[in-house]
């Protein structure tokens, strides 16, 4: 009990300590705000008044603009264009939670809405034609659309790589090849043997 004690005591010094930690890693208006470290006397005061600066409603507001305006760039792949919508996703949602001049109603409904429209977020900010092939799909979850447009970006260079006609199943409605053909036909003319001469490549 001593003990426990002993350390309820020292919380203010391990604070003071966390405050200045702290600072260093903090730039611009948030450096601004612990340069008098002096006015905090907890860690708690500090994380309150960081969190009423820059976690409020116009920054969740902020946030959920940038997860609608996501865009996947050329060249990446869509599975980490998936990592960034979700990491945008769980920052807004955690934005609106923490917001202090929202009320309750209006958190979840803020919420709700993230939950409803970020799959058609990722859908939108894929390029083409990815981002068709996957709205046929209509893929029900974020999960389900990542791993629906992952598997759709492989066959698509699968296809852009071996011709646009052949797919992971193989030629569709390509009829042979004009050599292949005539080569076919050159084989049946050598196995026909003349009854008269002898010799093979024609009858007679």
């Amino acid at each position: 009990m001593h003990g426990s004690e002993e350390a309820v005591e020292q919380l203010p010094f391990f604070e003071q300590k966390i405050v200045r930690a702290l600072q260093p890693k903090l730039v611009g208006d948030a450096q601004y705000i612990v340069g008098n470290l002096a006015d905090y006397q907890n860690a708690q005061e500090l994380l309150r008044d960081l969190r009423d600066r820059f976690v409020n409603r116009n920054v969740a507001d902020g946030l959920a603009m940038q997860l609608g305006s996501a865009k996947q760039q050329a060249g990446e792949d869509v599975r980490k264009f998936g990592v960034t919508i979700r990491s945008l996703y769980d920052n807004v949602v955690a934005a609106y939670r923490q917001a202090p001049d929202l009320n309750a109603f209006e958190r979840e409904s803020a919420i709700y809405s993230l939950q409803s429209s970020v799959v058609d977020c990722f859908l939108y900010g894929l390029l083409e034609p990815l981002k068709m092939e996957v709205r046929i799909k209509n893929p029900k979850t974020l999960a389900e659309a990542i791993e629906v447009a992952g598997e759709t970006e492989r066959k698509l260079r699968y296809r852009s790589v071996t011709g646009s006609n052949i797919t992971s199943v193989g030629l569709i409605g390509v009829p042979l090849r004009t050599e292949q053909s005539g080569n076919t036909n050159a084989s049946d003319d050598k196995r026909v043997v003349c009854q008269i001469c002898e010799k093979p490549g024609h009858s007679g």
